[in-house]
């Protein structure tokens, strides 16, 4: 009975080890049309492949979320500003929904998806936000950036010395000085 129970053991570990060995799958459901009122093309990521299914729906229903959101909202701005070209008599913009993602991260269980979200509504540009989206498949959380330090580590103020290091070995380029980029560190942080 001993030995029957510790060979199930093996295979249960052996299972937990290479369940994700293999990157989950990343497909795209796109949306694309063009109407009176505004332009879509919606690139929705769909995850699959994942032993965690509860999980994975959660994930696929968050990323879907974010982009018909936007498209929600720029249609919504779309008809009334519609309404108002219409009333006032000027000419109406076509206004854009546009979503695009890409994967940056797909190993041992942890997926990594930055969703970019463009949408226009007639000014003179669009406005862009791009939304990070880091996923544990192991333990069906989110993850936040505190989640990759060691718990007490001050990594704001780690990332905060990685950058200045950085941009005085000029290898990435910032519209200011690193003298002034530590008295910014509340931007900085919003931006972290």
């Amino acid at each position: 009975m001993f030995k029957q129970r510790n060979i199930w053991m093996m295979v249960l570990m052996l299972f937990i080890l290479t369940a994700y060995s293999h990157p989950l799958h990343v497909t795209t459901k796109q949306i694309k049309y063009t109407n009176e009122l505004m332009e879509v093309d919606l690139n929705i990521p769909i995850v699959s492949g994942s032993i965690n299914q509860s999980f994975q729906r959660q994930v696929n229903r968050l990323l879907r979320k974010e982009s018909l959101d936007l498209k929600r909202e720029v249609e919504k701005q779309a008809r009334e500003n519609m309404a108002i070209s219409k009333k006032e008599g000027f000419p109406y913009r076509l206004h854009a929904a546009v979503s695009n993602y890409e994967v940056t991260y797909n190993q041992h269980g942890i997926l990594s998806i930055p969703v970019t979200l463009y949408g226009y509504t007639g000014g003179a540009h669009g406005m862009t936000v791009k939304v990070p989206n880091n996923f544990d498949f192991h333990t069906g959380k989110s993850l936040l950036l505190s989640d990759l330090f060691k718990k007490g580590t001050k990594y704001k103020q780690v990332i905060i010395d990685e950058v200045i290091a950085q941009i005085k070995k000029k290898t990435i380029y910032i519209l200011t000085t690193p003298s002034l980029l530590c008295k910014r560190c509340r931007m900085i942080n919003l931006i972290i």
